[in-house]
């Protein structure tokens, strides 16, 4: 499946997300004993072996609070209850939302990120901007190829807000065109 993008013509593959009706509810995934240890540490893959209980309902690729065995908030990630890994954190905050705010401020990180390393040059225009998890947006890839940015995702909960994700690469980069591979 693939989908392009250009500056004028707004498609996308997958139905925007509404994530307004899940605001007044946060559904919890409490963790076994002594499986929180690598999320504190900054791992952010929660298993689902790793899952004693589920508070509450959630839907895949809805945003869910992690929490450990004694009840403290690790953080807060997308879910998908059909996968081996069930959520991947996207913020060891617990007040931060997911939201397309949150979503701009990582996609400027990125960017300054690849500035640093020199990305673009004038030796090369393509380059690796988002790198999923490594740049905080998990199931995320996002490469360069000068004026064209290529997405791909690789988890449900980005998928489902790609309208958000390329209205932010849209405005951090304004590229020619926004082509999802996959």
């Amino acid at each position: 499946r693939a989908a392009t993008r250009l500056a004028d013509n707004r498609f996308s593959t997958v139905a925007p997300r509404d994530d307004s009706r899940y605001a007044a509810r946060v559904t919890r995934l409490h963790l076994r004993r002594g499986r929180a240890k690598p999320l504190w540490h900054g791992h952010p893959w929660v298993y689902s072996g790793a899952v004693a209980r589920v508070e509450g309902e959630c839907a895949p690729g809805d945003v869910v609070e992690v929490v450990d065995f004694e009840g403290r908030v690790i953080g807060r990630g997308f879910s998908n209850p059909r996968s081996q890994i069930v959520c991947r954190l996207a913020t060891w905050r617990a007040d931060e939302a997911l939201d397309a705010a949150w979503l701009a401020r990582r996609m400027g990180e990125a960017i300054a990120l690849r500035r640093r390393l020199g990305l673009p040059s004038d030796r090369t225009d393509a380059y690796r901007l988002v790198n999923s998890e490594g740049d905080g947006l998990p199931g995320l890839v996002v490469d360069v190829y000068g004026d064209v940015a290529a997405v791909q995702f690789t988890a449900l909960g980005l998928q489902l807000r790609a309208e958000e994700v390329f209205d932010s690469i849209e405005r951090a980069l304004g590229p020619r065109a926004i082509v999802e591979v996959g």
